[in-house]
């Protein structure tokens, strides 16, 4: 009997130990997916730097663009501006030279604005300022009008002599004027003009001396065509 029970212990190992699972099969009782789940998300990362990547560029194109656009556009304005200026000058040039009356000039001064550059300042992330492009334009701009304003000064002066020889007060600083274009409302300029000059301590026909200073484009036009000394007032205005 004891023969017997041994027999069957050991049959039982036996059977135990043929039933152990092949290492081959392993693989499929303990899959590898915390390794293949970083390789996805690796991947994932990847491709989500590389699409930002491409719209930074996307974006640095457009607004390159839009940068370029916009400075073209202010130099178009600008050169309309400096050819309309350079019309009248020639219309100038043309008066003083069919009258007569060359001993009848009077500088004028024309003054352009013009602040320090200090370069164009570019942001930390490499884009410059629209604001910063418009006023480097304008400063390179008022300089080439400058330099061909000094070329010719002067005027033919539709105003007397008498008023000519009026004086100043003493410490005049001229104001700041609005520029009329011919095309607002004259009386409104008219209104704003006097009170600008009566402010810098002037009134009378000294503000014919002035008037000048607040006229532009077909307005500066109409001022230049008037006879030589068809004003001898205020009032004449």
């Amino acid at each position: 009997m004891k023969c017997s029970g041994q027999s069957n212990d050991a049959s039982q190992s036996k059977i135990q130990a043929n039933q152990t699972v092949p290492s081959g099969a392993a693989a499929y009782l303990i899959p590898d997916t915390p390794s293949q789940r970083t390789k996805s998300e690796a991947r994932e990362d990847y491709n989500n730097s590389l699409h930002t990547i491409l719209q930074d560029q996307e974006y640095s194109k457009a607004f390159k663009a839009k940068i370029e656009s916009f400075v073209k556009a202010v130099i178009e304005d600008l050169l309309k501006y400096v050819q309309a200026r350079d019309d009248q000058l020639n219309k100038l040039r043309e008066k003083i030279q069919s009258t007569s009356a060359l001993n009848e000039f009077e500088e004028q001064d024309f003054s352009v604005a013009r602040n320090t550059s200090k370069g164009i300042p570019v942001s930390i992330n490499g884009f410059v300022s629209v604001e910063h492009v418009k006023n480097t334009v304008n400063e390179a701009i008022a300089k080439i009008y400058e330099t061909r304003v000094q070329a010719f000064k002067s005027y033919v002066k539709p105003y007397t002599k008498r008023i000519q020889q009026l004086k100043m007060p003493e410490n005049y600083q001229p104001p700041k004027f609005q520029q009329f274009n011919g095309h607002a409302d004259p009386r409104q300029h008219i209104a704003h003009f006097v009170e600008t000059c009566n402010n810098a301590g002037t009134d009378g026909d000294l503000l014919v001396k002035q008037f000048v200073l607040s006229l532009k484009v077909a307005a500066f036009d109409w001022y230049i065509d008037l006879e030589v000394n068809s004003i001898d007032s205020w009032d004449d205005l």
